[in-house]
C-alpha cells in the first residue's frame, strides 16, 4: 500500500532534475515585474526597475556581442535579477529554458571580480557566454530533443570538462569588457604560485575539489588557455573559517571566533567589527555586523542590515543591486559614464576607512571601469582629491599609526603595497617586492607592515619592513567607456505571470517557471489488457515564500493474490495538500510540515462477476486524516565530502488517520476482528474450520481462500472507535508515529568522504492476530503490541498459537 506523503521513485527522479540551484538563489514571492526585449525577459522586484533598466541595456549589448562569434541560443533567454543574498554571483541552466539568475549586489571582498567596468557587464557577458555555448544542439542530440524536449542530459556541451565550460566565459566576460579576471592579477598569482612550486596543473586536474585553489582553478586555466589560443591566431586575449587575532610583536596567537563566509573585518578601540553572512529569512542571505572584544562575548549589532568591510564606527559599505555605496557621506565621481545621469549606481566603493585621527576619510572607487583612490576631510566631501585613477584594481585602503595611506594596486601585474606620499606633487611609492604580489596590508607601531602573499598551498602571513627606495608606480591609464546602446526596440513591461515552462514528453513531465514559484511533476502509465490507468502529481508552490505549498496526488494499481484465473487488483488512491514552514541559518535548518491527507482504495476483478467469489473482504474504504512532520538538524558540509558531518540530521512524523465507509454486513460483534481460514479440498485430511463471523454456523467447502472481517472492513492493526454501532457500520481509526534520526559519523583529517549511521524507530502499534476471534466471545488476549516492526512487514508475531474452535465441515 502506497503511503501518503512519499513520492513515487520516478517521480524524485523528475523533481531532482528540477533542483538544480541553490534554494536560497531568489525569493519568489511577492510582487514581481518582467521587462520584454527581443532576447530576454528580465524579472524584477518593482523597487529595481532603475537597475532592471540598465540590465535589459546590457544583455542585449552582450548579446549581440556574443552573437558575433557564438552561434546564438533558441528562444528568449530568462534573466532574473535576484537580491536575496549578498554575495556577488551568478547561475545559468539551459533546461528546460535558458535562464540566468545574477546576484546583483557588487563585488567587494573577492580579490578575483573586483576587476570590472561595471558588475551587471561583467556578470551578465560571462552568464550569456554559458547559454551561447551550452545551448549548442545538432545531429543525435537535436533529434533526441525534438523528441523528448530539453530534458537534462541532452546538451552535450555539459560533458566538457569544467575548466573549458567555466573558462569559455571568464574568456568572453575579458574579451568584451573592459575589466575581467583575464586581466586581474588574482589569476595571474594562482598561476604563477603553481608554477612556482611545480604544482602546474593539467588538463585532467584543473578542477574543482581537486587540491587548492579548488574553485578558482577551471576559471583561471581555462581562460588563459584559451587567451593563449586565441592570441596565436592574432586575438589578444569561498571564504576563511575561523577570526583569529595575533599579537603584533610576536605573531602569537590570542584568540580566535569561527565566522560564517564573506568575512571582512576592522578594529573599533580594542573590539572587533566583523560582517560576515547569514540566513535572515528562509532565502535571503545578508552581511551583517557583529562586534566582539577578543576573549569576550560574539553580539550581533545588525540584522539584515547588508553591510560590509567594516572599518571603525560606524563606517562600512552598503550593498546594492548593481552597485554599493558607504555608509558615511562620500564624493560623487565628476566623471560618470555618458548617459549614467545622477545615479549613486554608476559608482562602487570597495572599501572606505577614517584616519587615525578621525578628520580623513580614504577609499577605492570604480566608476565605468576607473578606479580611483579618493580621500577628502571627514566632514567635506565636496572637497575630496582624485590621488591616484587606474585602470587596473585599487583596493585595501589602510592608514598608518603616524597618518601615512597605503593601498594595493597592481599596475605591473602582481599586487603590490604601496604608499601615497605628498611630495613633488604626489606620488605612489611600492612598499614591497614580493615575486608573486601582496596583499590585505596591516601597518605595525614600529614601521613593519603585515601582508597576505599567495603561494602554491595557499596564504601565508608574512611581516617585513617597508622597502625604503621603492620604485614610484605608474598606472595605466582608464579604458574609454561606452553606455550600453539604446534598445532597438522600446522594452515592454508585464506583470508577473508565472507559468510552468519547459514541459517533457513522455512518460514523465516535469517543469517550472523563471522564479521557481511553481514546480511540479507528473507521469501517466497506461495498461490495456486490462485496461488500467495509473499516475502520480506533485505541485510545488512558493507564491508565500514561507510556507512551501505542497499538493501531491496518485492513482496505483497494486495486485492482489487471487485463484487461478481470476486477475484481482487494487485501486490506491491517494491526495495530500500541506505546507512547510522553514527557518534556515548557516549551519543549522528548522521545519514543520503540516498535511492533510486522504486515501481510498477500490478493488476490480477481471472477469466481473469473480470480485464477490474472489475476494469477500476485498471491500471499498476511505482514509481521512493528516500529519505533520517536525525536522532540526545542524551540520557541517565539508568542500571535499560527499554527505554532512560533525552534526545530525532529526525529524519525527505523526500521522493519523480514520476510516468511515459501508459495513461489510450486519454484526453484533462488539470489537474488530480478522480471521483467515483455508477451505481443504474436499475428502482431504486434516481439515480446518471456515471463517463465520459471530457464531454464525461454518460455510461450506470451496476448496479455497476466503476472507472475513467484522467491522466494515477495518485493516489488520486498526481499532473500531467507541463511537462505532453494534450495527457493524462504523468508524476506524489507526494512528502512527514514526522517528527518524540519523548521526553523521564525525570526518577523518583529510577525508574526502564520510558514511553514516541511521537509527529508526517505530512507535508501539496494536496488533489484531489474524485468526483472534471467531465470533463473539473473542477475548482481548490476542491482541499483542508489537515494537520496531514497520506496518507493512508486521506479521502475526507475538500472537497466541492458532486455534480453531469450530468442528469439521461436513463432507
Amino acid at each position: 500500500m502506497r503511503s501518503l506523503g512519499v513520492l513515487p521513485l520516478r517521480l524524485l527522479v523528475a523533481l531532482a532534475l528540477l533542483a538544480g540551484r541553490s534554494e536560497a538563489q531568489v525569493d519568489p514571492s511577492g510582487p514581481w515585474r518582467t521587462l520584454h526585449t527581443p532576447h530576454f525577459r528580465i524579472h524584477f522586484r518593482p523597487a529595481y526597475r532603475d537597475v532592471a533598466l540598465t540590465e535589459a541595456r546590457e544583455a542585449e549589448r552582450a548579446y549581440a556581442l556574443l552573437a558575433s562569434e557564438l552561434h546564438p541560443p533558441r528562444g528568449t533567454v530568462d534573466l532574473t535579477l535576484g537580491d536575496d543574498i549578498d554575495g556577488s554571483n551568478g547561475f545559468t541552466t539551459v533546461f528546460p529554458s535558458g535562464r540566468i539568475t545574477i546576484l546583483a549586489p557588487a563585488p567587494a571582498t573577492d580579490p578575483g571580480l573586483l576587476q570590472y567596468d561595471t558588475w551587471l557587464r561583467l556578470v551578465t557577458t560571462h552568464e550569456l557566454a554559458h547559454v551561447f555555448h551550452l545551448d549548442r544542439t545538432r545531429s543525435f542530440w537535436a533529434v533526441a530533443q525534438h523528441v523528448l524536449g530539453r530534458a537534462p542530459g541532452l546538451f552535450p556541451n555539459e560533458y566538457q570538462p569544467t575548466w573549458l565550460v567555466e573558462g569559455l566565459a571568464t574568456y568572453y566576460e575579458s574579451r568584451f569588457t573592459n575589466g575581467g579576471r583575464v586581466r586581474g592579477s588574482f589569476h595571474t598569482q594562482l598561476l604563477a604560485a603553481d608554477r612556482a612550486a611545480g604544482a602546474s596543473r593539467s588538463s585532467w586536474d584543473a578542477e574543482p575539489f581537486t587540491r587548492w585553489s579548488d574553485g578558482f582553478a577551471p576559471y583561471a586555466y581555462g581562460s588563459r588557455f584559451l587567451q593563449y589560443v586565441a592570441a596565436t591566431v592574432g586575438d589578444d586575449g569561498k571564504g576563511a573559517s575561523e577570526l583569529r587575532v595575533l599579537d603584533g610583536e610576536t605573531l602569537r596567537r590570542v584568540a580566535a571566533h569561527a565566522v560564517n563566509g564573506n568575512a571582512s573585518y576592522g578594529w573599533d578601540g580594542d573590539t572587533v567589527v566583523v560582517a560576515q553572512l547569514d540566513y535572515t529569512g528562509r532565502r535571503q542571505l545578508r552581511s551583517d555586523l557583529y562586534r566582539w572584544v577578543p576573549g569576550g562575548v560574539w553580539r550581533r549589532e545588525t540584522h539584515g542590515a547588508r553591510l560590509t568591510q567594516p572599518a571603525g564606527r560606524s563606517v562600512a559599505i552598503e550593498l546594492r543591486p548593481g552597485a554599493n555605496r558607504p555608509t558615511v557621506p562620500a564624493p560623487a565621481d565628476p566623471g560618470r559614464g555618458e548617459g549614467e545621469g545622477e545615479r549613486e549606481e554608476a559608482e562602487t566603493w570597495e572599501a572606505v576607512v577614517p584616519s587615525p585621527d578621525g578628520r580623513w576619510m580614504a577609499g577605492t572607487r570604480n566608476a565605468a571601469g576607473r578606479w580611483a583612490l579618493v580621500r577628502w576631510p571627514a566632514d567635506t566631501p565636496v572637497a575630496a582629491v582624485v590621488l591616484v585613477e587606474s585602470r587596473s584594481v585599487l583596493a585595501d585602503p589602510v592608514w598608518t599609526p603616524r597618518g601615512e595611506l597605503w593601498f594595493v594596486a597592481d599596475p605591473s601585474g602582481f599586487p603590490q603595497v604601496y604608499a601615497w606620499r605628498d611630495v613633488g606633487g604626489g606620488i605612489a611609492q611600492a612598499l614591497t617586492a614580493e615575486p608573486l604580489g601582496a596583499r590585505s596590508p596591516a601597518p605595525l607601531p614600529d614601521g613593519t607592515l603585515l601582508y597576505s602573499a599567495l603561494t602554491a598551498g595557499g596564504w601565508e602571513l608574512r611581516r617585513a619592513p617597508a622597502l625604503a627606495d621603492g620604485l614610484p608606480a605608474r598606472f595605466s591609464e582608464p579604458l574609454p567607456f561606452d553606455s550600453a546602446p539604446p534598445l532597438a526596440v522600446p522594452a515592454r513591461e508585464t506583470g508577473l505571470n508565472a507559468r510552468p515552462t519547459g514541459r517533457f514528453g513522455g512518460a514523465v513531465t516535469a517543469g517550472t517557471d523563471a522564479l521557481h514559484r511553481f514546480t511540479y511533476a507528473a507521469d501517466l502509465l497506461l495498461a490495456p489488457q486490462p485496461f488500467r490507468v495509473t499516475g502520480d502529481f506533485i505541485l510545488l508552490s512558493d507564491v508565500l515564500g514561507n510556507p512551501t505549498l505542497d499538493f501531491s496526488a496518485s492513482s496505483a494499481w497494486l495486485d492482489v493474490a487471487a485463484p487461478p484465473g481470476v486477475t484481482l487488483s487494487e485501486l490506491s488512491q491517494a491526495a495530500a495538500v500541506g505546507a512547510a514552514f522553514v527557518r534556515r541559518r548557516w549551519r543549522s535548518l528548522a521545519s514543520v510540515r503540516v498535511a492533510a491527507e486522504v486515501q481510498r482504495f477500490r478493488y476490480a476483478a477481471a472477469p466481473d462477476s469473480a470480485l464477490a467469489a474472489a475476494c469477500p473482504a476485498c471491500l471499498a474504504r476511505d482514509l481521512i486524516g493528516g500529519s505533520a512532520t517536525l525536522a532540526l538538524s545542524r551540520v557541517v558540509a565539508g568542500a571535499l565530502s560527499v554527505s554532512p558531518e560533525d552534526g545530525f540530521s532529526w525529524s519525527l512524523t505523526y500521522r493519523r488517520r480514520e476510516s468511515a465507509g459501508p459495513a461489510a454486513g450486519r454484526t453484533s460483534c462488539a470489537r474488530s476482528s480478522r480471521c483467515t481460514r483455508t477451505y481443504p479440498e474436499e475428502g482431504s485430511a486434516g481439515s480446518r474450520t471456515p471463517c463465520s463471523p459471530c457464531g454464525s454456523p461454518p460455510a461450506a467447502s470451496t476448496g479455497r481462500s476466503a476472507h472475513c472481517i467484522g467491522w466494515a472492513g477495518c485493516p489488520r492493526g486498526a481499532s473500531r472507535s467507541p463511537s462505532a454501532s453494534r450495527s457493524g457500520s462504523g468508524a476506524c481509526s489507526r494512528s502512527a508515529a514514526i522517528a527518524t534520526v540519523s548521526w553523521p559519523a564525525r570526518a577523518r583529517r583529510r577525508a574526502r568522504s564520510s558514511t553514516g549511521f541511521l537509527w529508526r524507530w517505530w512507535a508501539a502499534r496494536s496488533v489484531t492476530c489474524p485468526w483472534a476471534p471467531t465470533g463473539c466471545g473473542s477475548t482481548p488476549s490476542q491482541t499483542r503490541v508489537t515494537r520496531g516492526i514497520p506496518a507493512r512487514r508486521r506479521s502475526s508475531r507475538g500472537c497466541a498459537p492458532r486455534a480453531s474452535s469450530w468442528p469439521a465441515p461436513s463432507p
